[in-house]
């Protein structure tokens, strides 16, 4: 996701467009081009070893949708989406046609692979004829119907089996519910409950929740493309987790990059602020200055830094100390278990390790692992 949030940021800054592409004007072209070229190599590789990547293809299809349509209906050019969007897409394509010929794995890909070019056409139509631009989200789901139909007419099969892994996630059968990591997140024996969302993230989720309210209404009067990804990308995998607890080992990584973005923001306001851009232009100012004898003495505190210092205590008491005591408590579980398994030759199967594997689903320990 980094070099897609490159990838794009640095194709609207520097007004990449099909015109720029034409003239083959590589001081525009070549930042975007490598940026673009490792997303799609990166994507190629997590499908290589991963199926369930094809999220990825699926967040950054989406993303490209959302945007393509808040660019158009903000007059502004969506040629660099485009740029972007075909050849990372492309690039992972070619990586993974060798090994999977599948026609299940591939059709996601050309289908994301197609989609900037035709959101493009699309565009540039409609502006061509001067058609409103509040009339391209109708146009984009009247299209996107049509595929379907034309997809479930020509090869129904297809269509059904990408419906029927879909619905493996969302609408799970009783078998696999008895997966403990295959059951829903806010599900516990059975019934509703907040606790293995408080285990994995403790006040991470309530910070995180708290920073997408802000990126919402930042990215609503801004309309910047990194933000805009790091919203859509954190409400799929929250979909996602809490269809299926598994995903909470994706989740994990939104709530460290939201909660990250609001603790700073806290910080920005007690008075941190950020790094002198230049700073040899503030040392030959400083230079210009004269200390006075306050400054000759040494440190002082100020109400600023007292601020500062409240600040710092406020974050370490919002993200850091509510973990400690899980963190605390999970080592002491895996330190009774290892120490059972020394002591033992079956297969452990006791309440410390179910509870363990409840926090925390997809690492349930090796219980078959040889005794040392």
């Amino acid at each position: 996701m980094l070099f897609v949030i490159l990838a794009t940021k640095t194709a609207r800054q520097k007004q990449l467009t099909l015109k720029r592409l034409i003239q083959r004007d590589w001081a525009i072209i070549v930042k975007p081009l490598i940026y673009s070229l490792l997303v799609g190599v990166f994507l190629g590789l997590y499908l290589l070893i991963w199926k369930g990547a094809f999220l990825v293809v699926f967040i950054l299809f989406v993303y490209l949708v959302i945007q393509f349509t808040i660019d158009y209906l903000r007059h502004k050019s969506t040629d660099y989406l485009c740029f972007v969007g075909v050849i990372a897409f492309f690039v992972a394509l070619a990586m993974l046609l060798p090994t999977s010929p599948d026609q299940l794995y591939l059709a996601p890909l050309v289908v994301a692979l197609l989609t900037p070019p035709v959101l493009t056409g699309i565009s540039w139509l409609m502006t061509r004829r001067k058609i409103r631009p509040t009339y391209y989200p109708l146009v984009l789901i009247g299209l996107g119907a049509v595929a379907l139909v034309i997809l479930y007419l020509t090869n129904a099969s297809l269509l059904n089996a990408i419906l029927a892994n879909i619905s493996r996630i969302f609408a799970q059968s009783a078998t696999r519910l008895t997966i403990q990591e295959s059951t829903p997140i806010l599900s516990h024996n059975g019934s509703f409950s907040f606790s293995i969302v408080w285990n994995n993230f403790t006040t991470g989720i309530l910070l995180s929740f708290a920073s997408l309210g802000i990126l919402v209404y930042r990215t609503i009067r801004r309309g910047e493309t990194d933000k805009t990804l790091l919203i859509i990308w954190s409400l799929v995998t929250l979909v996602f987790m809490l269809a299926m607890r598994r995903f909470a080992l994706l989740f994990a990584i939104n709530v460290a990059l939201l909660t990250s973005y609001v603790l700073w923001l806290l910080l920005e306001f007690t008075g941190f602020k950020k790094t002198v851009t230049n700073p040899l232009e503030t040392l030959k100012k400083s230079n210009k200055t004269r200390p006075t004898m306050k400054e000759k003495s040494g440190f002082h505190l100020t109400a600023r830094h007292t601020v500062m210092a409240v600040g710092v205590v406020i974050v370490f008491f919002l993200s850091f100390f509510p973990s400690i005591g899980s963190v605390v408590n999970v080592a002491s579980l895996r330190s009774n278990t290892d120490r059972t398994r020394r002591t033992s030759t079956v297969p452990v199967t006791t309440a410390s390790t179910i509870r363990l594997v409840g926090m925390f689903p997809g690492h349930l320990p090796d219980p078959w692992r040889p005794t040392r």
